[in-house]
């Protein structure tokens, strides 16, 4: 993945999952809550619901295919609402993505 910071810094854009996770950061920060709304996802990448859920859903720890995901992100659902969250290895994941 680091591969992909390089890249975006040569004008070429970051790859969904990167995108995500750093909005998801982003998020986390300015409203100072563990769990985000993946309605407020969508609205700040202007992509589907659909989408982000799947892309987090691979980057979270279910298991898929027989093979469990990274486990960079906590996806459950609280009174039919998706939220999502960084988990410790995703914050340090995500420090190792941060352009120096």
């Amino acid at each position: 993945m680091s591969e992909a910071v390089e890249e975006a810094a040569e004008g070429e854009p970051p790859p969904l999952p990167v995108v995500l996770l750093w909005t998801l950061s982003q998020e986390q920060a300015e409203r100072a809550e563990s769990q985000i709304p993946l309605t407020r996802i969508a609205k700040k990448t202007g992509l589907g619901v659909s989408v982000i859920l799947r892309e987090f859903t691979q980057l979270s720890d279910a298991v898929l295919g027989g093979t469990p995901g990274p486990g960079l992100v906590h996806v459950e659902q609280q009174d039919g609402r998706w939220l999502v969250g960084l988990t410790h290895t995703g914050h340090e994941v995500l420090a190792g993505l941060r352009p120096a």
